[in-house]
């Protein structure tokens, strides 16, 4: 397995934390872009889906991926390779 990137440890923190979408990320002062989770589902630490949100003001209908840990995303620590 390649080394992570800073960028994508802190989205493997922060998905551990709860947030499963990049947005959410972002609510909560994370930058992350898509190649930072990107490298974790290469490295199938993660496993992105296809969802379609709906805005509860205006309806307008918008596709994004959710994340979520693997086993091995659970468990894996950088320092343990």
């Amino acid at each position: 397995m390649a080394k992570l990137s800073k960028g994508s440890i802190r989205a493997l923190e922060m998905l551990r934390e709860g947030h499963d979408f990049a947005f959410k990320m972002k609510d909560n002062g994370f930058n992350v872009n898509g190649s930072h989770l990107g490298a974790l589902v290469r490295n199938e630490l993660a496993t992105a889906t296809d969802v379609q949100l709906v805005c509860e003001c205006c309806g307008a209908k918008r596709k994004v991926k959710r994340y979520a840990l693997t086993e091995k995303g659970k468990t894996f620590s950088q320092d343990g390779e």
